[in-house]
């Protein structure tokens, strides 16, 4: 068995639950819960203006231009980069969200919500048998005793948009990182094709690799993979 799961803790973080708010209150403008958490992280005047027009955008806009007349009005993410310190971490929050929010283009505000509810209303993963499917970003926080990271191939980890700026080359380090630590006791690494240049950072002792029918072997050397630094 299998869950394919957006993480219950990703649903408690401010950023996710002040984004619903706005999309809940736009499908229903008599939900004072989402009312009131609008007022109280935008200040009356500028939630005024986003309560008035709200309920008329979600019967106007698709579910991801809502979403984003939504970010946009509020000025949103002006306000995440002004008030944390860790505000990166927050804004990816939000896109993860919008993610899995396109995902539902076509069945529309209600739909999206609903799916919101019900991983909302599951028990927490640990708590669960089976496989755990996540992305890493919705991973934070989380902690298996046996993890799996796919796609540790140079193009996916680091993705191949990211490998000609040593900006986004680092943060997709810090990705790798976040993956890795996830697991308390066994880590296994996959890829399917040229090896990620990460995999070259690790200590050599801890690692052991096995090929497709082999019984144990090693990473292909570094120099034969052409990796640009």
């Amino acid at each position: 068995p299998y869950q394919v799961f957006g993480g219950i803790r990703f649903y408690e973080r401010k950023e996710v639950k002040d984004l619903l708010a706005g999309l809940r209150f736009a499908f229903n403008p008599n939900d004072e819960v989402s009312f009131e958490r609008l007022q109280k992280t935008f200040g009356k005047r500028r939630s005024r203006v986003l309560i008035e027009n709200l309920p008329r955008l979600a019967n106007e806009l698709t579910l991801t231009q809502l979403i984003d007349s939504f970010l946009n009005n509020s000025n949103y993410i002006n306000y995440l980069e002004s008030h944390y310190k860790n505000y990166k971490d927050r804004i990816e929050n939000v896109q993860e969200l919008v993610n899995f929010a396109s995902s539902f283009e076509g069945q529309g505000l209600a739909a999206f919500l609903e799916a919101v509810s019900l991983v909302q209303s599951q028990d927490k993963p640990e708590g669960m048998n089976g496989v755990k499917l996540m992305t890493i970003h919705l991973s934070k926080g989380l902690e298996f005793n046996n993890v799996f990271v796919c796609g540790c191939s140079e193009g996916l980890l680091p993705h191949e948009r990211s490998i000609g700026s040593p900006e986004e080359l680092e943060e997709e380090r810090r990705l790798m990182y976040v993956a890795m630590t996830r697991a308390r006791k066994n880590l296994f690494l996959t890829l399917n094709s040229i090896p990620s240049r990460f995999l070259y950072e690790l200590p050599e002792e801890l690692l052991t690799f096995k090929g497709l029918g082999q019984e144990k072997s090693s990473l292909p050397d570094e120099d034969e993979m052409y990796i640009e630094y």
